[in-house]
C-alpha cells in the first residue's frame, strides 16, 4: 500500500491514476475515465474503489 496526502478538496472530487514507473498504468480501464474519488480516504484493490476506509496495514510515503 501507498499513502499520499491531498490538501483539502472542501469535498471536491480528485482524479487518479497509478503506475509502475514504467509503461503499466491503472486508470479505471481507458484514456480519460481514471478514478474520480472523494471523502476522507480511499483505497483501490482490483479495480474497486472504497472510500472512507483505510487499510489495514503499514503505509509508505513515496
Amino acid at each position: 500500500w501507498y499513502r499520499y496526502t491531498i490538501p483539502d478538496t472542501a469535498g471536491g472530487q480528485v482524479r487518479m491514476a497509478f503506475t509502475d514507473g514504467g509503461s503499466a498504468w491503472d486508470n479505471n480501464g481507458g484514456q480519460g475515465k481514471d478514478y474520480r474519488v472523494s471523502g476522507g480516504s480511499v483505497a483501490v484493490a482490483g479495480g474497486q474503489m472504497i472510500t472512507d476506509v483505510t487499510p489495514n496495514c503499514a503505509a509508505t510515503n513515496k
